[in-house]
């Protein structure tokens, strides 16, 4: 009696065929799939995002793009969408950390809360503006109702959350400078150009570690996003 081969009957390339078919359907559903999710977290920038901290527009200036464009290159966080519509204090996004020497309204040394723009408890997007590899690394942020920003270099760092601002720089301020920082204007503990005649105000100094840390306050912008009907 004769083998028949798939060969034989055909049954080879409608096997192929049927694989090929199946890979194509599922490439297709997954990139329906991106597009849904996509629009879906965008939907919800547009409900909820309302705000964006005071120096975000120029950091991303400087950055050499601006800030329709920067909302358009937010993804989901991992966190997303569970953290969605939820806040957790993370508008200003405060945490507490112990410094070697945390300089306010209290001696030190103590427990000084800080905020860190790269911890945002509840930070639903993000995106990478700049990777750093020719200019400043900049990235934006999501979190609570407001658009965060931060911009790291070799000579300092500057990022927002929620209204307040922290500049970060290595070296310590002397000591008796540090120590009656409290309300000081900014200018006169640190020159950038970002916040240079701002009338800033330093809310809290820490330094240790070899470097030093000015939070301030700077306000909120109102956003609107580029996706509303």
């Amino acid at each position: 009696m004769a083998v028949v081969t798939a060969a034989d009957d055909g049954t080879d390339a409608v096997f192929r065929e049927a694989g090929r078919r199946a890979r194509e359907d599922i490439l297709t559903i997954d990139r329906l799939a991106t597009s849904m999710r996509l629009a879906a977290f965008r939907g919800y920038l547009t409900d909820a995002v309302r705000s964006m901290s005071a120096l975000v527009p120029e950091l991303l200036a400087a950055a050499g793009t601006d800030v329709r464009s920067a909302l358009q290159r937010l993804r989901p966080s991992r966190g997303w969408p569970g953290c969605a519509g939820r806040s957790d204090h993370a508008a200003a996004a405060y945490r507490v950390r112990p410094v070697v020497r945390a300089f306010g309204r209290k001696s030190w040394p103590q427990v000084a809360p800080r905020f860190d723009i790269h911890a945002l408890p509840m930070r639903v997007g993000d995106a990478i503006v700049t990777d750093g590899a020719l200019a400043d690394w900049v990235e934006v942020a999501v979190a609570g109702t407001c658009l965060d920003v931060t911009s790291r270099s070799d000579a300092y760092e500057l990022s927002t959350a929620g209204g307040m601002a922290r500049i970060r720089f290595p070296g310590e301020l002397p000591e008796i400078v540090a120590a009656t920082a409290l309300r000081r204007p900014l200018d006169d503990l640190v020159d950038h150009p970002l916040v240079r005649g701002r009338g800033f105000v330093a809310g809290k100094v820490s330094c240790g570690s070899g470097e030093t840390i000015l939070e301030f306050k700077v306000g909120l912008l109102p956003l609107e996003t580029p996706w509303r009907d």
